[in-house]
């Protein structure tokens, strides 16, 4: 039998377990561990040379790379083999997906197998616990000894696992003389070492040079050589924790001694750069000469030059070195020809230089650099990387100008086939340019808003690269309109073109994305702006029949219909208001997208326009249907009917708002169970309006107030059992979400808060609401949010009764939320009151600030001559603290100074 042949045989006994450890093996031990792996797999019809042609150069294994390309692959099996080479010679832990093609391939038993065999290969033992079978019969049994061990390992992670220093019976069989049971202690031990238990994998590594030291096979002879260097540096890493450097350099003096002079070629390239840190690292290192190897990596193989050491600099901060490595790579990328990873060097070799940039930049004219680095993340038309990047205002404050704005359109048309994406690339500069642009570069600022704006006017062919073109020049428009209402009125014409424009063609998603810009800009427009834009929206609406048209594009018209720059503006054309009300009527009876929105428009319709126009018998066919939504509470559409409901009483009936306050009762039950109703989320909004507009439910239904809390209460208990339940279990604030969160979502922590806060009061039970909330509210995942959920409730005009202790307990957001409104509660109370609680604000203000609110508490404190205590360890951190806020330092000093001595302000 030949060596190849032994080496085939060995592998198809334990196929599994060598997938495991496959990322211990040279290049041609891959070749031939996926040879094994598709014979065994296809049972002998299939074959590597039929899946893929190949090459691989063995004359030194240990520095060999294997080169592969697809031949046809015809089945699902070949596909699916073909994948596993790929993620096997990628090295990025990724999985073939077996479950893409399951159905097909489930005759293949061995398939799950080598799937979890990879799982294993990439799990640590923080991950293992996910991917360790809890079934059994899941598990192979060659696999079952490496399981057993990692789940022993895991329980038992505190340095003095008996796995350390016993040897483990792999189950190979007597007659196995491969290294694998070396490998698989040393990968063990490895886990170890990751865990940082390096005693432990120290031993592990010992474990295993002896078990290596008992395979004499000479099929694995050139192997073993690698493994036993290998090894011996691990040992060395090891020491090196453990120990200390000495250690590990009389570890690798020895392999260096010892192996080197056997000539294998990982003594220079591996050990000898580890042998010459640790030796650095002594008290008093001796001079030696350098002995490093070097390897020049296939140099005409496009993934040789990668810019691993261009990003370790830039991460460093060494820019220099990062820009020498950036351009090293680049040159060859281009001179080899390569369009794809040119550009992403060219992307992250920009952003190098956009940081260079910023670095010091009161120190340094770094202009050309700038321009530099935006040309080559133009060029590069990686938009992901650059929506990444974070601009600071004093850097495009420095270098976007008119000229900057100039030059970067013209390097985004300077190659008609690169357009598309260096259009979007652009797109997404001026964003970020935008939301940080000063507010007197409005010149500026016009420049770039009219290239957004021809931006969609101009890519208009049905193409997917030129709709989203489309789309992001209308989102980044909007955003800007949002960001940065002071450019309104200098965008709106340029803006109001571009959203025209958008209704050319029959694109539902832009037309969408262009009603949701112009409800930003509406009441910029003028009057024959929103004239054609109203026109426009209308007849889009009108091609939407009875039950028809997508929700995304109903709701922003409806919005914008009911506006009132639409239904108000006096200057409009009355012909064009009433076409777009008769509209706004007709989709809210008609669409049934829409059914909701006729609750909220007979709320302020006028009864005379509406009057002939609403037919009884349909309004009660769409009440029927809230109704019956209202109570589907597994649908995420419950509890906008529930509030449809409630909205508009004298509509619904008492019928309806029983039937909301039932969905709504229904909701907040599930609450309590740790699997709260997909409504659950957006649940709170009905309850904030039943807090505030009872008497519209008393007026619309005729009752009594004491008759409406009776239809109320039934909805205090199952709130108050939420709260005590999400105590224990706070991911019911969650929300619904793929994958699932593993924290709550401290908006809805917060919106809750502030709605059973809001309810509570308003049935004069605040204090059994306060209880209920206790538990949760020192929950760490819940402190936060409802803490400042209850000053935001002060702000909101909710009296509070001044308490020191509480005060004194609350965390920084939860503070400044409430500061404003104690200001000004403060300056009615008797002058002793007064002066406790400004003096317990000052102490809070001194331990969280500085903050730009800080100004309004001083001024008090010095109006109303507040004592400051300059002895305080809190007040001299906040003088530090301020001293390195420029911002904040320029504006409170002048205060600090009237408020405390200048000896204080000096000695801090």
């Amino acid at each position: 039998m030949s060596e190849f042949e032994t080496r085939q045989r060995a592998f198809r006994e334990n196929l599994c377990l060598w997938v495991v450890v496959h990322h211990f093996l040279s290049a041609d031990l891959v070749r031939e561990l996926c040879a094994a792996v598709v014979s065994a797999t296809s049972e002998d019809t299939l074959s590597l040379e039929g899946l893929v042609g190949d090459y691989i150069a063995t004359e030194s294994p240990s520095l060999a790379n294997w080169g592969v390309r697809a031949r046809t692959c015809e089945g699902p099996l070949a596909a699916y083999l073909w994948r596993f080479i790929q993620v096997v010679i990628w090295q990025g832990d990724e999985l073939p997906g077996l479950h893409d093609s399951q159905e097909q391939l489930s005759e293949y038993t061995i398939l799950p197998k080598l799937e979890l065999s990879l799982e294993l290969a990439h799990a640590d033992f923080s991950t293992a616990a996910h991917v360790l079978p809890s079934d059994p019969v899941r598990v192979p049994e060659e696999l079952q000894p490496l399981i057993d061990a990692m789940r022993t390992a895991i329980g038992d992670l505190n340095g003095k696992n008996p796995l350390g220093n016993t040897s483990i019976d792999w189950r190979l069989g007597e007659s196995d003389v491969t290294p694998l049971s070396a490998i698989l202690t040393k990968h063990l031990g490895d886990l170890y070492g990751d865990a940082d238990r390096w005693q432990v994998a120290r031993n592990m590594y010992q474990r295993a040079e002896t078990l290596l030291a008992q395979c004499t096979d000479p099929a694995w002879a050139s192997f073993s050589a690698a493994l036993s260097i290998i090894f011996k540096q691990s040992l060395a890493a090891a020491a090196r924790t453990t120990h200390g450097a000495a250690d590990a350099v009389d570890i690798l003096r020895d392999i260096i001694i010892g192996e080197g002079e056997k000539g294998h070629i990982l003594v220079p390239m591996n050990a000898m750069p580890d042998y010459l840190t640790a030796h650095f690292a002594l008290d008093r290192p001796q001079i030696i000469s350098e002995k490093r190897g070097a390897t020049l990596l296939a140099p005409q193989l496009i993934n040789s030059h990668h810019a691993a050491h261009a990003l370790s600099s830039w991460r460093d901060k060494k820019f220099d070195s990062a820009h020498r490595w950036f351009w090293a790579v680049l040159r060859r990328q281009i001179a080899l020809g390569s369009a794809t990873y040119s550009r992403d060097t060219k992307a992250h070799y920009g952003c190098s230089l956009i940081e260079l940039a910023c670095d010091k930049l009161e120190q340094n004219d770094r202009s050309s650099t700038f321009a530099m680095g935006v040309r080559l993340l133009v060029e590069s038309g990686r938009n992901a990387v650059v929506e990444k990047i974070e601009w600071k205002d004093a850097l495009v404050e420095r270098y976007v100008t008119e000229k900057a704005v100039e030059e970067t359109v013209s390097w985004s048309r300077n190659a008609e086939g690169a357009l598309s994406e260096r259009t979007t690339t652009v797109i997404t500069l001026f964003s970020g340019w935008l939301r940080s642009l000063p507010a007197d570069r409005d010149r500026t600022a016009l420049a770039m808003i009219q290239y957004l704006s021809e931006a969609v006017q101009h890519f208009t062919k049905a193409t997917l690269a030129d709709r989203n073109i489309r789309k992001a020049a209308l989102e980044s428009l909007r955003r800007v309109g949002i960001d940065r209402p002071e450019f309104l009125g200098l965008c709106a014409p340029a803006v109001a073109v571009a959203i025209s424009a958008s209704f050319e063609g029959s694109d539902p998603i832009l037309q969408a994305e262009a009603i949701q810009t112009a409800l930003v800009y509406i009441d910029d427009f003028d009057d024959r702006d929103v004239e054609d834009i109203v026109t426009r929206v209308t007849m889009l609406t009108q091609t939407l029949e009875r039950g028809d048209g997508p929700g995304f594009v109903i709701d922003p018209a409806l919005r914008l219909l009911s506006s009132k720059a639409v239904t108000k503006r006096a200057t409009i054309n009355p012909e064009i208001r009433k076409r777009a009300m008769e509209e706004l009527l007709r989709l809210s009876l008609e669409v049934e997208a829409a059914s909701t929105n006729i609750m909220y428009l007979l709320r302020w319709l006028d009864p005379q326009f509406a009057e002939g126009k609403v037919e009884s018998e349909r309004l009660k066919t769409i009440v029927e249907k809230l109704c019956k939504g209202a109570l589907q509470i597994n649908s995420s559409g419950a509890a906008s009917k529930i509030h449809a409901l409630l909205i508009a009483p004298g509509v619904a009936g008492m019928t309806g708002v029983a039937t909301a306050l039932t969905g709504l009762r229904n909701i907040l039950e599930t609450a309590s169970t740790g699997r709260p109703s997909i409504s659950f989320t957006d649940a709170y909004h009905s309850l904030i309006f039943l807090s505030n507009h009872r008497a519209d439910l008393v007026n619309g239904l005729s009752l009594k107030d004491g008759e409406i809390l009776e239809l109320l209460y039934p909805l205090f208990s199952p709130l108050m059992e939420m709260w005590r339940a999400a105590a224990s279990a706070p991911l019911v604030f969650a929300g619904f979400a793929f994958p699932p969160r593993t924290s709550p979502n401290s908006t809805l922590v917060h919106n809750w808060t502030f709605a059973s806060l809001g309810f509570a009061r308003s049935l004069s039970r605040l204090p059994e609401m306060l209880e209920a909330m206790s538990d949760a509210a020192h929950h760490p995942d819940l402190q936060k949010a409802i803490s400042v959920a209850k000053s935001v409730r002060i702000s909101a005009g909710d009296p509070e009764d001044f308490d020191e202790a509480k005060i004194l307990n609350e965390g920084h957001d939860a503070f400044y939320a409430a500061l404003g409104t104690r200001l000004i509660a403060a300056r009615n109370l008797i002058p002793d009151q007064r002066v406790t609680i400004l003096s317990v604000l000052l102490k809070l203000c001194f331990r969280f600030g500085p903050d730009g609110m800080d100004s309004g508490l001083f001024l008090s404190a010095l109006e109303y001559q507040i004592p400051v205590n300059e002895g305080s360890p809190e007040l001299t951190a906040y003088i530090k603290r301020l001293r390195n806020n420029r911002t904040l330092r320029l504006n409170l000093y002048p205060i600090l100074r009237e408020l405390l001595s200048e000896e204080v302000l000096n000695d801090a």
